[in-house]
């Protein structure tokens, strides 16, 4: 029997004292990342380990806390087994140590139904936070040092604009999501998720997330920008820096031992990268709380232009300035180019960033990203050609942490997560926004426009019966829930079509993504991951949703999560959901208004 879920720990005290190796601004003290055993800490424009340095080569695997089905919480044995799904977890941790990764960067946030860290203020969901005790006793087990991003300036998985939207306030575009910065109910919001996160008790391994030396680094945001507010904001990067100060020297408050990083791309006109974005790489970057810089390049999008060459001079640029104006190590969080090139160019691409930052001495960088299944042209698999240089790469960036042994025994978990067997199938759910800007677009598929839409038709046997909840940010986001309307009479998923219809004023192109799809069943192999088998198609003023494998259920149901939007990333004007309309077999079973 596993230990008692835990509940959340009492808020704890910031220490008020200065002590040696802290930095002191006005009447604020705070540690510098601690160098104690197994802890990574700076020195200079180096990154350190048990008194050695440590370089790196790792990767992004974002989705980890969507693995699992995200809905059975009500029991320990149903959240072990089926909430999460821990023979994915560790096998996509067992791939990335098979391929060389040492630091992995990925995403503790989400304010969504499915897999929610916090679905209301304060809510926090404890299966979810089980499912990521059971990510970091994996890297743990594969010696994967961690960075945890705690919040995302973009709408995937809520964002801040869902933060904006409890707290009464207009979202969805950059001026709009300038507000949340500012804004006492979002920070306080944000700085009681922090110190929930930090002072967490991990479920499986027994040690408080402060005190856990798998972590590399906090991440204070995924992409935070200031942007469209005023052109003198834009540049300067004032209000920002502010809030940059505050976050991070109230998480040090509470954590002294690990790291902080901002997580910013390195927009800047000065780069020709970009434009002024109200993030200043320097200066933004300069706060004594944060403890190195951070930028994301995707040298082959269309608005960045750059080839490989041009590629290798903006990483070069981000060092230096890194290394000589901030003085601190530099890791490129992000970096990928599209994976249908020629590998030739491809794997050029991505020279630019490895080799560049080995001949300039740089610390490390994570690709974008890695995953179990192909999702975009960003997604690097096991066996992917590219992985062949990376090997290489990390190796050459581990010879060069010196005597170091970067291997070392795990800690016995307070609960062994093999000790009772998970009841998982080989598949596993996942959830990739379609590529967090800057990201692809991809053009929608064009099909013959099919017939207008029926009224409703009584049929013998069990029929679809479809929930959906539907958000607007930069895109529109809406989470789905199929299941039969008689639990003794199965449902073929592959003869169900859904139709939402919506207006919008705007005639700019779309692109449809499955973020997430599983179907539960209640039988072997009791979960099927359905993600690729979601075809999205828009038509004249709708988005219609096919289902391409056939699966049968009666007591299950398919939970998913998609998103459409307009592929230069501008929220839609004027938009208005109308109706959602399901049909079976062909036949129209139900209509109902939004």
């Amino acid at each position: 029997m596993k230990k008692s879920i835990r509940q959340c720990l009492a808020l704890c005290l910031a220490a008020a004292l200065a002590i040696p190796g802290s930095v002191s601004i006005g009447s604020k003290t705070v540690k510098a990342a601690s160098s104690d055993e197994g802890f990574v800490y700076t020195q200079g424009t180096k990154f350190m380990l048990d008194g050695h340095p440590f370089y790196f080569a790792g990767c992004n695997s974002y989705d980890l806390f969507t693995l699992g089905d995200g809905w059975n919480d009500s029991t320990e044995e149903l959240i072990c087994d089926k909430f999460m799904n821990q023979e994915k977890i560790e096998e996509r941790f067992a791939l990335m140590a098979k391929n060389g990764v040492t630091v992995c960067r990925t995403w503790g946030f989400s304010s969504e139904t499915w897999h929610g860290f916090e679905t209301a203020p304060g809510k926090y969901n404890e299966a979810q936070f089980m499912l990521f005790d059971y990510i970091m006793s994996c890297a743990e087990k594969y010696d994967i040092k961690m960075i945890i991003t705690l919040e995302n300036f973009w709408d995937a998985y809520g964002g801040i604009d869902e933060k904006l939207n409890w707290a009464g306030k207009d979202s969805g575009n950059y001026k709009a999501r300038c507000e949340w910065f500012t804004n006492e109910d979002c920070q306080k919001w944000y700085q009681n998720y922090i110190d929930h996160f930090v002072n967490r008790v991990n479920y499986f391994t027994g040690e408080t997330y402060k005190d856990d030396p798998d972590i590399f680094a906090w991440d204070l945001m995924n992409e935070p920008r200031y942007e469209d507010y005023s052109t003198e904001e834009d540049a300067s990067g004032k209000t920002l820096r502010k809030w940059v100060d505050a976050s991070a020297s109230y998480l040090k408050s509470l954590d002294p031992n690990h790291m902080v990083c901002a997580g910013i791309e390195g927009h800047e006109a000065k780069y020709g990268f970009g434009g002024n974005e109200g993030n200043p790489f320097v200066y933004l970057q300069q706060s004594p709380y944060i403890d190195f810089c951070s930028a994301h390049p995707y040298p082959s999008e269309g608005w960045a232009g750059l080839t490989p060459e041009g590629n290798a001079k903006l990483v070069r640029a981000w060092i230096k300035d890194a290394h000589e104006e901030v003085g601190k190590p530099i890791v490129i969080g992000e970096f990928n180019a599209h994976n249908n090139l020629p590998y030739e160019k491809y794997e050029a691409y991505w020279r630019s960033v490895y080799d560049t930052i080995e001949e300039e001495d740089a610390a490390g960088a994570l690709f974008w990203e890695f995953n179990t299944f192909r999702l975009s042209p960003f997604t690097v698999m096991d066996g992917d050609k590219i992985l062949d240089y990376f090997m290489t790469m990390s190796k050459k960036m581990q010879e060069k942490n010196g005597s170091m042994v970067t291997e070392r025994p795990s800690k016995q978990p307070a609960v062994s997560p093999s000790a009772e067997p998970s009841k998982q199938p080989a598949t596993s759910p996942s959830a990739e926004p379609a590529v967090i800007p800057p990201s692809p677009s991809v053009e929608p598929v064009k099909t013959p426009v099919p017939s207008a839409s029926a009224k409703p038709v009584e049929l013998s046997g069990a029929v679809p019966v479809v929930s959906v909840t539907t958000s607007l940010g930069g895109g529109v986001s809406q989470s789905y829930k199929i299941t039969s309307s008689s639990s003794k009479e199965e449902i073929d998923i592959s003869k169900v079509t859904v139709r939402f219809y919506y207006k919008k004023t705007s005639s700019k192109p779309q692109t449809f993504s499955c973020d997430n799809a599983g179907i539960s069943l209640n039988k072997a192999p009791y979960y099927i991951n359905y993600a690729s088998d979601v075809k999205g198609t828009f038509y004249d003023g709708y988005l219609e949703l096919a289902f391409t494998d056939a699966v049968f259920f009666a007591q299950g149901n398919l939970s998913m999560g998609v998103r459409f939007y307009q592929n230069d990333w501008s929220s839609y004007d004027n938009f208005k959901a109308e109706k959602v309309e399901v049909l079976y077999d062909g036949a129209v079973v139900s209509t109902e208004e939004c």
